[in-house]
Formats: structure tokens, sequence, C-alpha cells
């Protein structure tokens, strides 16, 4: 099984790991010595690729919300607004849970401070 595994892993960290579509630099630097990748693309390994899911130099900036894909050119299809509110209902559930558990360790304690009292 170890075999398999250390077979496995490896050849698919390969296959995700490995870049496509990389270009030669063709913009130049500041002092225009030596050329380096263009705006709305990424370095790997001395080569460019093009930006996806983000844009700007090197892709430091992600996409705005509501695009995707290379250099975020591409709009998301369908009503953003329908999935604007699931972030509020879980706050919502979290904050109802917490509440009930501190209720709970009140009500616990209350018990036992009556049993307490009901003792002596």
């Amino acid at each position: 099984m170890d075999l398999f595994v250390s077979m496995v892993f490896p050849t698919t960290l390969l296959i995700s790991e490995t870049p496509v579509n990389l270009i030669e630099p063709k913009c130049s630097d500041i002092h225009n010595v030596q050329k380096r990748c263009c705006v709305h693309y990424r370095t790997i390994a001395g080569k460019c690729q093009e930006c996806i899911g983000s844009f700007g130099f090197e892709c430091s900036k992600s996409c705005p919300e509501g695009y995707y894909g290379k250099q975020c050119s591409e709009k998301c299809s369908g009503d953003a607004s329908k999935h604007s509110a699931f972030p509020l209902i879980s706050i919502l559930l979290g904050l109802c849970a917490s509440i009930g558990s501190l209720a709970t360790v009140v009500m616990l304690l209350y018990i036992r401070e009556r049993k307490h009292l009901d003792h002596m």
C-alpha cells in the first residue's frame, strides 16, 4: 500500500502543479535592463502565466465580486443577491446556538445552587 501511495501522490502533485500556457517575458523592467512579466501575468520559473481568478502585477489582486477567469474577464451568470443571505443566516443560527448554550449553562447553575440551598 505504501508503494502505491508514494507512486500515486507525487504523480498527482506533478500534474496539478505543472504550469500551463507559459510564455516568455515581454515587458521591460524600470531600467530597461531585463524582460519581466507584464501586468496581469505572474512569474513562474522565469516564464509568464496569465492571471486566472486575479489581476494586476504578479496577479496580486483578486477578482471583484461577480467576475472570474483570465484577468477577471468573465462575468458570473445568475443573481448574486440570492446567495448574499446565506452568511447572515449562518451568523444568526450561530448566535441562537450560543444564546441557547448560555441559557442552558445558567439554568444548570441555578438548579445546582437550588439543590445546594435545599440541603442546608
